[in-house]
Order: C-alpha cells, then structure tokens, then sequence
C-alpha cells in the first residue's frame, strides 16, 4: 500500500450482519408512518373531492370569488379529513375529546389554507392559470405541510416518562 492511499478496516461477517439487521430495524420503524401517509392520501383525496366538488359548485353555479369559493370548499374538505382521519388514518390520538381534536385540527388546516390560498391566487393571477388546475397545484403543496403538522399534533403516540402516567 502506498503513503496515499488509506487503509480500509476489513469487513468482517459480523458486519454484514448488523448492516442487514440495521435496514430492516428501519424499514420496520417506517412501515407504520408509510401506511399512515398512504392512508392520508386516500383520506385526502375524498376531501379533496368534496373541496373540488364545492369549489366548482361555488364558482360555476353560485357566481363566488374563486378564493372566497376555495376558502369555504377548503373548510368543508377539511371536516371530511378530520372525520376519515380519526376513524381510520392514525392507529394514536394526542387528544381524547373530538371537539378539541377537531378544533386543533381545524386550526392546523389554516396553516393549510393559507398555502392553499397562497399558491392558487399565484397561479391563478400571476400565471394565468385556470383555477381548477391552480387548485390541484395547491392541493398538493397543502397536503404535505398538513399531514406533518397534523401527524405530529395530534396523532403521534406520546413516549410518557414512567413517573408521569
């Protein structure tokens, strides 16, 4: 070996052992968040059809703003998932009344909106976007700030220290 090249320790069996034991610990710990994410996209998929639906609705048939018409579809979407996310998205709950869960909830959905909103006035008024297409843009931006800030306030299982019960 020369003075330039380092010498690399040798792999021993014991290494590739834990290696594989190290991914599968990982794989392990994800595969309840992976079906919690896949179970939200499904959630938010209905929700996103009952906000399209809405939106449509309001827009077409009513004669609304189309940002007023998305904040109203927006919020009835956000029910929708709320209701689909406690029977069936998360196995754990950080809070034990509905109305509580559903007003933190609701709350963390702003954060939501105001993506939501955000995004449709910028693609509906700076690049001419049509607003159905500007809302699907939206939708999708929302749903990742919504599920990590949901996921994290309200469904994830709270680690108790044995002296607090």
């Amino acid at each position: 070996m020369s003075a330039f090249s380092p010498s690399l320790p040798a792999e021993t069996p014991d290494a590739g052992r834990s290696a594989a034991a190290g991914k599968r610990l990982s794989i392990q710990r994800l595969q309840p968040l992976l079906g919690e994410a896949a179970r939200y996209l499904v959630a938010s998929a209905a929700a996103l059809a009952v906000d399209m639906l809405t939106l449509t609705l309001l827009v077409e048939r009513a004669g609304w703003h189309y940002l007023w018409a998305a904040t109203a579809a927006y919020l009835l979407g956000t029910f929708v998932a709320f209701f689909i996310s406690v029977r069936w998205v998360f196995k754990h709950r950080a809070f034990t009344s509905w109305l509580a869960g559903l007003g933190v909830f609701a709350l963390l959905g702003l954060l939501g909106l105001g993506v939501n909103l955000l995004v449709m006035w910028g693609a509906t008024e700076a690049l001419h976007t049509p607003y159905l297409l500007a809302k699907v843009l939206a939708a999708g931006t929302s749903f990742i700030v919504n599920f990590s800030a949901r996921r994290v306030a309200l469904f994830m299982q709270r680690h108790r220290h044995p002296s607090h019960p």
